[in-house]
């Protein structure tokens, strides 16, 4: 059975932001997982996308340099006076960021989370966000996904890991499997192994990283299943 949890009318690509298409697939996959999660996006004006607030916010604002000295000092250059990476690219400024524009908590990183974990959350209702290392071309490339859903083998089993045969990603940069050339990245599977391969931590074959985002309704049902 297919369970998947993202609306297609709600898939965002990189592509088209207006701060770097080639480096927000993290601030873009935030806001697919968000939205996963049923919440709306209301701190953007109409002419506005979310993950280019998002990416404006951590990568240029005043208010995320004087956050990341406080929560990620390691990636602060004290001499130079600014951070080693662009602080779209760091977890905990990701968490912060999302919070910070929801006016809420509704995005928590976490490290060496159960795979088992990640499926019984997305069923619960929650957006999921993770990163880590995506096949192109003959390497591969540093990368942020939302996880949208699985696929279970046994229809008259619980989702689990043992009752899982694929994944869905929803890719904000398109589909690995074309090389990108493929801009779409709207509902990929991959399997279990990938999964496993593909995510960090990537050493470890139970244990992940991983954003959960609350949904906004505890109280809501979820589809059984949609068609893929």
């Amino acid at each position: 059975m297919v369970y998947n949890f993202s609306k297609d009318s709600e898939y965002h690509t990189q592509i088209n932001n207006e701060r770097f298409p080639n480096g927000s697939c993290n601030t873009t996959s935030m806001i697919m997982a968000v939205k996963q999660a049923g919440h709306k996006t209301d701190f953007t004006n109409e002419d506005e996308q979310p993950e280019d607030v998002l990416t404006e916010l951590l990568v240029f604002s005043e208010l995320a340099y004087s956050k990341a000295r406080e929560i990620a000092p390691g990636v602060w250059n004290e001499k130079q006076g600014l951070p080693r990476i662009p602080l779209n690219e760091v977890h905990v400024m990701l968490e912060w960021g999302i919070n910070y524009l929801m006016k809420k908590e509704v995005d928590m990183f976490v490290m060496g989370v159960k795979i088992e974990y990640i499926i019984q959350k997305l069923y619960e209702g929650c957006g999921i966000m993770m990163s880590g290392e995506i096949p192109f071309r003959n390497m591969t490339i540093g990368h942020m996904v939302s996880i949208a859903g699985y696929i279970t083998i046994d229809d008259e089993k619980e989702p689990s890991i043992d009752n899982v045969s694929h994944f869905i990603m929803d890719d904000p940069f398109g589909n690995f499997r074309t090389d990108y050339r493929d801009t779409r990245g709207n509902n990929i599977k991959i399997t279990v192994d990938e999964f496993i391969r593909f995510f960090k931590d990537t050493k470890s074959r139970t244990k992940k990283w991983a954003h959960i985002i609350r949904p906004a309704d505890t109280n809501k049902k979820r589809p059984v299943h949609d068609e893929y």
